[in-house]
């Protein structure tokens, strides 16, 4: 199974923000670790808290917020920064996530329609 992976604003914004070199190696881990899995979510680590329907990925010091629809079997990367303040506002993270979510249940839904 190969897993979509799909990036909000936020983390395209964050990306933009990083090394280059930073930026790829957390996209080649993306694309060549976790979007071949058969589960995702092995290789992550469920959220608590605020965050509780979210996951986490971990690359070196940096971490990938992401919702993960295993019905479209998609990953849609909501938030990327280093461990020490990617988790700092959880509540603003939340709202971000909860957008970026409904945006993209609304292109699934936009899609199914004929």
């Amino acid at each position: 199974m190969v897993w979509t992976i799909k990036y909000s604003e936020t983390a395209l914004k964050a990306l933009k923000k990083l090394d280059k070199a930073i930026v790829r190696e957390v996209i080649d881990y993306l694309n060549d670790k976790i979007a071949r899995r058969e589960d995702a979510t092995t290789a992550g680590k469920a959220l608590s808290g605020t965050l509780a329907k979210y996951w986490r990925y971990r690359v070196r010091d940096m971490r990938a917020i992401c919702y993960i629809d295993k019905g479209e079997v998609t990953i849609l990367i909501l938030q990327v920064g280093h461990r020490s303040g990617v988790y700092d506002d959880e509540a603003k993270i939340a709202s971000q996530a909860a957008d970026a979510v409904e945006t993209l249940q609304n292109e699934k839904s936009e899609k199914d329609q004929p």
